[in-house]
């Protein structure tokens, strides 16, 4: 495989997980459960989450950590309330400790069930979408080539993720403890988005 080809590995598997992730065809407005509790993220071995949800009705959770190239790591975010799917490529550099969010653009033509337009990583990625993820790629390169399709991104992960509860934060870094485990990224993963230690156990 040629360097400027797209890496379409990594592609494949995250947009078969963001389907999983994709509500019905259907949708009613979630009403207030009484019996919903905030409780804290669940974080799996391939740093994968779930339980990262803020309020009833809502949803939020994570595909795995997969390895794009060149130090890079990508996951999907996904959010779902309101009858509405909001997925977002995050993307760290294990090296540099960079970070970059690409938020995936509503569908064409948009589809609706009753909140806003979804928004669906299956649109951001090539064919339907204009993205493509190269094995060369930095954090700089890719916000360039995102922004130049048109796509909202921010390098500001660690401030979003803190306006998070605390036990709801997700530490963007986990995969680099497993596939960079000797980089810069990898020593952030031991604390969180705030830089508190990780709490074990």
């Amino acid at each position: 495989m040629r360097h400027a080809q797209t890496y379409a590995p990594l592609m494949a598997p995250m947009l078969a997980a963001a389907a999983l992730a994709a509500p019905a065809q259907a949708c009613d407005a979630p009403l207030y459960d009484p019996k919903w509790r905030d409780g804290p993220i669940r974080v799996a071995a391939d740093c994968s989450f779930t339980d990262a949800d803020e309020f009833p009705g809502q949803t939020i959770s994570a595909s795995r950590a997969q390895a794009i190239g060149n130090g890079l790591l990508g996951q999907v975010v996904t959010v779902y309330q309101a009858c509405g799917i909001y997925q977002t490529l995050m993307v760290v550099d294990c090296n540099t400790t960079e970070t970059l969010m690409i938020e995936a653009p509503e569908g064409n033509p948009p589809v609706s069930f009753g909140g806003s337009n979804n928004r669906e990583i299956k649109d951001l990625y090539a064919p339907r979408g204009k993205l493509q993820l190269r094995k060369t790629d930095t954090v700089p390169r890719l916000q360039s080539r995102a922004a130049s399709h048109g796509y909202e991104t921010t390098t500001d992960v660690a401030g979003r993720i803190a306006q998070m509860k605390s036990r709801n934060r997700y530490n963007p870094f986990c995969g680099c403890a497993l596939f960079h485990p000797d980089s810069a990224g990898a020593e952030r993963a031991k604390t969180n988005a705030t830089g508190r230690p990780v709490k074990k156990g």
